[in-house]
Formats: C-alpha cells, structure tokens, sequence
C-alpha cells in the first residue's frame, strides 16, 4: 500500500489511513512516519493531527500530544476523538479543571459517550467533586463497553 499512496504525493488522507492501520498493529515508529507525511502534505488534516497527538500521548509525549490535539480541533472544533484525548493528556497530567472542560466538548460531540463519561468522572473526582464524579461514572458504568464499565465501577468503589 504505501509504493501504492507515494505514486501520489497529495494522498494525504491514504497515508493517514495507513498510520491508522500501523497504529492498529502495533507498529508505532511506522506510524509516526505515515502520520508526519500525510501531515507535510496536508497540514490542516484534522483527523491525521488528532491520530500523531494519540500516538505521541501513547508513548508519554504529552506535549508534543497536545499540540497536534489542539491543531485538530483548530481545524476540526467538534472533533470527538481530539477533544477525548485531550482530556486524557490533561488527565495524566493531573490538570482536573481543563480534563473536565476537554471532557464536557468531547460529550457536546458525542453525548453519553462512555469513554467521555469516564473522563470527566475522573477529572471531577480530581477535583474534589464527588458527587459530579458519582453521577458521571455511575452513566459511564450503566453502558454497553465492559472495559469502561469495568473501570468505571472500580472508581465508583473507591467513593465508599
């Protein structure tokens, strides 16, 4: 696929696509690379800025992350998976009051998202509101994803 995607050198999109599928298999530097190309090419490809912020924030890179996570919603405001990862940047980080601001337009993008549920429970639960956080991991562990559930119920635990 990639002699494929260098026969033309605007494919910007096919050499996202293609990090995606490196990022699925586990082939992190080879992503990067797919990434970083199909950002050279077309720098104001939200979902490839918000795919190389995922991949950075994998490895621990949280401020180069946040970079290409901010660029995405620069070019892309209502992008969930940017908003998300974001919140999970800021999470790591232990910045609890902008995670949940992260948190809240990841669900204006994707209401009762559980992952975004689970988010902003733990950010809330940072910042000391507890009952914030019990409403919204309590939502977090009533749906379908069970690591999430899992997770969110293992929080919820440590409440009591």
């Amino acid at each position: 696929m990639e002699t494929a995607i260098a026969l033309d050198t605007d494919f910007a999109r096919a050499y996202n696509s293609l990090g995606g599928m490196l990022i699925e298999a586990g082939d992190r530097a080879r992503a990067e690379k797919m990434l970083r190309e199909a950002l050279r090419m077309q720098p104001d490809l939200a979902e490839a800025q918000s795919n190389l912020g995922q991949l950075l924030a994998a490895g621990g890179d949280y401020t180069q992350a946040e970079l290409h996570l901010r660029a995405a919603i620069r070019w892309k405001a209502d992008s969930f998976s940017a908003w998300l990862a974001l919140g999970a940047v800021q999470t790591a980080r232990g910045e609890w009051a902008v995670a949940r601001k992260s948190y809240l337009e990841a669900l204006r993008a994707r209401p009762a998202s559980e992952a975004a549920l689970l988010g902003l429970g733990t950010a809330q639960a940072g910042m000391g509101d507890l009952a914030g956080a019990r409403v919204s991991l309590g939502k977090a562990a009533s749906g379908k994803d069970a690591a999430i559930r899992r997770e969110a119920l293992e929080l919820l635990g440590n409440f009591r």
